[in-house]
């Protein structure tokens, strides 16, 4: 084995990044073993083994956030809440007053759909609602508080 093509081999594995002893010496001697035969081959063998080492030793790139999925509209709140659950989010119920959504049905939700968000993220899902009060006018609710019915309206003479 030659020493110089070691040596050489060596410092193109440090060129490319490579700072672990052992895995210096590992490239080296399979680029002088290499060189006996092809010395080109033996070169971009070096070249390859140290970017492939570099490479492995890099921090994983962590994984992007779970996307929340889509649940409205026109899903059921339990069916949406198990699917909201099933990725790892938690569901929040909120209702509002409509007439022309079909009720008990999810007819918005926040975040929307594939926004990213951390695990464990509560999703508010817009449940379609119509209840009367003892008025006859249905109550609006928002953000799960209840607002009274608008007041009577005065008549004019």
């Amino acid at each position: 084995m030659d020493l110089m093509k070691f040596l050489l081999d060596r410092t193109v594995a440090q060129k490319e990044g490579v700072t672990d002893e052992e895995a210096l010496n590992r490239i080296a001697l399979l680029g002088s073993l290499v060189a006996q035969s092809n010395a080109l081959l033996s070169l971009l063998l070096v070249q390859k083994l140290a970017r492939d080492e570099v490479a492995s030793q890099r921090p994983p790139v962590p994984p992007a956030p779970p996307a929340v999925p889509r649940v409205a509209p026109l899903t059921t709140f339990e069916q949406a809440a198990k699917q909201v659950e099933s990725f790892g989010f938690s569901a929040v119920r909120e209702e509002l007053w409509s007439r022309s959504e079909p009720l008990e049905v999810v007819i918005a939700q926040d975040p929307g759909p594939f926004s990213e968000a951390a695990p464990g993220t509560p999703v508010t899902l817009v449940v379609a609602r119509l209840e009367e009060s003892k008025s006859g006018e249905p109550p609006i609710l928002l953000k799960g508080k209840k607002l009274p019915p608008p007041p009577e309206p005065v008549p004019v003479p």
